[in-house]
């Protein structure tokens, strides 16, 4: 059965959803685009991951973290787990493979982290030629897809391409401009179209004043909704969280990491000596839910010492509750934002609230 003629009027209105009616004065022939149920459900699918649990494969993710905490460090330690194919790297198993990994910001840093991580990992120059491509200048998007479109026809498929960072490979003027971070993450999409279809991860920064509960990257309102999932890194208690404000299929319980210094024979300065460089290394749950314990004993503790010598010293609290000066610092600003202590003219002090929390504690 025919359907009945439409309107052209109408006809021409959808125009402006991007699906032109009119070819050379011609009414397109229409297309049944409506599925069944069944049909549209069988579609489906399995979800292969490119990291199991976490990323898939033909999707666009960001990992949000504030500087500092580790965005770089985690894209290296991903590239060593997929081109050796050891979990044990990052703590999740992965799909062994060939990475793609575009430094846009400070190459020389990640040319001296990676060396470093791949020293420590034990990964071989060979291994690094066969599946690492780099790209580190700052070239536009579309250059970039060629490459790596050369690159796979040359030595085959990626299973992932790393992009360091979204903001320094924005072209545009105003990352408040809606329209155009838009275009520019859809035209990050596009890297998931190269052949094999691998995950595209880009390392983002938030707003400088996010907490952790709103790590998204820093651009136009519309990137989040572009985005198939937002991955997040946290650093608390002398660790490193991995979670998600969105994902993609099925959710994951975070993960901790704690960050070591490593160094490499090929990694000197001047004089000759090595230098040292942060590496990610994933940790148990029991692991770190002792940690966060052994950092809020810490925090009970130091407001006490408070509440016992109220016009004492950052050094007299750190004698008191032996920990270096420099974590009681670091733990009064914490507390500062809590509103258990504020800073009157120079001297940290218990606030009513820190007062009752001390009491209790």
């Amino acid at each position: 059965m025919q359907p009945p003629p439409l309107d052209a009027d109408y006809l021409n209105s959808l125009m402006a959803f991007g699906e032109p009616i009119f070819d050379n004065d011609h009414v397109k022939p229409f297309l049944k685009k409506v599925k069944r149920g069944s049909d549209f459900l069988s579609e489906y699918r399995p979800i292969h991951y490119v990291v199991d649990g976490v990323l898939p494969s033909g999707s666009l993710y960001a990992i949000t973290g504030k500087r500092g905490t580790g965005k770089t460090a985690f894209l290296i330690g991903v590239t060593m787990a997929i081109i050796t194919g050891r979990a044990d790297l990052i703590g999740f198993p992965v799909e062994a493979g060939r990475v793609a990994y575009v430094a846009l910001e400070n190459p020389t840093d990640i040319r001296m982290k990676m060396s470093a991580n791949a020293f420590v990992a034990n990964v071989d120059r060979e291994l690094l030629n066969d599946r690492l491509a780099v790209i580190d200048g700052r070239l536009p998007l579309p250059e970039i897809a060629e490459q790596l479109t050369v690159d796979i026809e040359e030595n085959g498929e990626f299973q992932i391409v790393l992009f360091d960072t979204f903001q320094a490979g924005f072209a545009g003027g105003d990352f408040n401009d809606n329209a155009a971070v838009l275009a520019y993450a859809r035209h990050l999409r596009g890297l998931t179209d190269l052949r094999g279809s691998p995950a595209v991860l880009v390392a983002a920064h938030p707003t400088k004043s996010a907490g952790e509960d709103n790590l998204e990257p820093y651009g136009g309102g519309s990137v989040m909704n572009e985005l198939d999932g937002n991955l997040t890194l946290w650093a608390a208690d002398g660790q490193i969280k991995l979670s998600f404000n969105k994902v993609r299929g099925p959710e994951f319980e975070p993960r901790h990491f704690r960050v070591e210094k490593v160094s490499s024979p090929d990694i000197l300065d001047n004089r000759g000596r090595e230098i040292l460089l942060p590496r990610m290394i994933p940790v148990s749950a029991e692991a770190a839910e002792e940690r966060a314990q052994q950092g809020i004993n810490t925090t009970r503790a130091l407001l006490k010492a408070m509440a016992e010598n109220p016009g004492g010293s950052q050094r007299e609290w750190a004698a008191a509750i032996g920990r270096a000066v420099g974590l009681v610092n670091k733990n009064l600003q914490k507390l500062k934002d809590q509103r258990l202590v504020e800073d009157v003219l120079g001297k940290w002090k218990l606030t009513a609230k820190g007062e009752k929390e001390a009491l209790n504690g």
